[in-house]
């Protein structure tokens, strides 16, 4: 896998590749996709990013936990006042999971919506578990019409894959809430798509004797119900984050 270092016309610390990256070859072993020819931002300075910004300013928000804690505002605001899109592109060209995942993150805080092109392609991709969230967060959040491309892409491949428990859930609901906000009725393309997943998922589940309890499509639905309000209450937080930022 080459990294182009000049691909994007980035700094020399970042770079791309096509297909799936090395590091992540256990993970593509489980699934095949038609995402190959698409370029992935990385870093090129090895697998964790040397920055001491970076580093000392940002990491101690891995593992934060919804919900917030009761400084959250106050902290994302020091953390929006130090943010600049290098920052997040280091985050997000850093192989692991927990970086990609405040990556995209940190992108709606910054309210840098240039990064929705790598954040689509990680998602298309799904070359790590933990991130898919919140790069539909961010998808959410910027609620562009490139964003809502990835996304469509990605219920188009991802939802036809039954064998694989990735972040169809969260897509689909996803797409629900920015119906909701758009006043839009894309779901109902995907409504048949879903529901024979969810089939298929517990047909799987089944045949390696690991089903659950639920057995019919009703039963299958009321599990995973369409709710997106937890959605809304991160678009919010984050709305929140960036109005007092600016006040």
């Amino acid at each position: 896998m080459d990294c182009n270092k000049n691909l994007m016309e980035l700094p020399d610390k970042f770079g791309s590749y096509q297909g799936i990256h090395p590091f992540y070859k256990k993970r593509s072993e489980l699934h095949e996709h038609p995402f190959d020819s698409l370029y992935s931002h990385c870093l090129l300075i090895g697998p964790k990013s040397s920055s001491e910004t970076s580093e000392n300013c940002f990491i101690e928000y891995y593992f934060e936990a919804y919900p917030y804690p009761l400084d959250w505002i106050e902290s994302m605001k020091k953390v929006k006042a130090a943010l600049t899109e290098d920052i997040v592109m280091e985050f997000l060209g850093n192989l692991g999971w927990r970086e990609r995942r405040l990556g995209a993150y940190y992108a709606c805080v910054g309210e840098f919506s240039s990064m929705i092109d790598i954040v689509g392609v990680h998602l298309l991709k799904s070359e790590q578990p933990f991130a898919g969230y919140h790069y539909l967060l961010s998808i959410a959040y910027f609620n562009s019409e490139k964003g809502l491309k990835y996304l469509r892409k990605y219920l188009d491949f991802y939802l036809s894959q039954y064998h694989l428990d990735y972040d169809q859930y969260d897509a689909i609901r996803t797409l629900c809430y920015l119906d909701n906000l758009n006043k839009t009725s894309i779901f109902s393309e995907y409504q048949q798509p879903w529901n024979e997943y969810l089939l298929k998922r517990f047909e799987n589940y089944k045949s390696q004797g690991s089903a659950n309890t639920k057995t019919t499509l009703e039963e299958l639905q009321n599990q995973y119900k369409l709710d997106y309000t937890y959605i809304e209450n991160e678009i919010e937080m984050l709305n929140k984050i960036n109005f007092y930022a600016s006040v």
